[in-house]
């Protein structure tokens, strides 16, 4: 398992080799077409299912393994991470996800990508404070600069076994550029650090 920063403002981490194989390899001989899901309760997520695993599969072990990764990532984070909390996603055909800030109720969230899907991993965007307005509602934080942002501030390989974990603030802008082709899935398991 290797997490590293990014860079200096030690807010964005990749994190690379997190899950062990004999869990990873179990959880892609799954027949994801066969498992229970929800649609994304957002229109422009109907290219998204939130997976759910059932009771006893590989999923819910790798879940069940996550869950006990609090006392390493705080180790590897420097504050502590109480709990995590996971679910599966499952993007397909049409699927992009413009570039965005979370709400400020997501503190700190981790990403691990399941599968190879080349050119589409997130991409983090350096913004500046003034290119973010402040709205009185749940999202709160609004990117109103360049789209495309001009300047990337790192790309994540969407590659098996390889991710990050983003500390959330006013200006963590991300998305995934582009749309995914017929012949394109990703899957990951999407964690909030709590």
């Amino acid at each position: 398992m290797h997490i590293t920063t990014i860079d200096d403002k030690k807010d964005l981490f990749e994190v690379r080799d997190l899950i062990p194989i004999d869990i990873l390899e179990a959880v892609n001989k799954i027949d994801l077409d066969q498992v229970p899901y929800d649609k994304m309760g957002w229109l422009e997520f109907a290219s998204r299912k939130a997976l759910q695993p059932l009771d006893g599969s590989a999923m819910a072990e790798l879940q069940n393994y996550i869950k006990t990764l609090h006392s390493v990532l705080s180790d590897s984070l420097g504050f502590k991470v109480h709990s995590i909390e996971s679910t599966f996603w499952l993007d397909s055909h049409n699927f992009t996800f413009p570039a965005h800030i979370d709400n400020p109720g997501i503190e700190s969230a981790m990403q691990i990508y399941l599968n190879d899907c080349p050119n589409t991993g997130t991409t983090f965007y350096q913004v500046e404070p003034e290119e973010i307005e402040d709205k009185d509602d749940s999202q709160k934080w609004y990117y109103k600069g360049d789209v495309p942002p001009r300047t990337i501030r790192h790309q994540f390989a969407f590659e098996k076994n390889n991710g990050y974990i983003m500390i959330n603030h006013r200006t963590q802008l991300h998305g995934m550029d582009g749309k995914l082709n017929a012949s394109q899935r990703r899957f990951s398991l999407y964690c909030w650090l709590n």
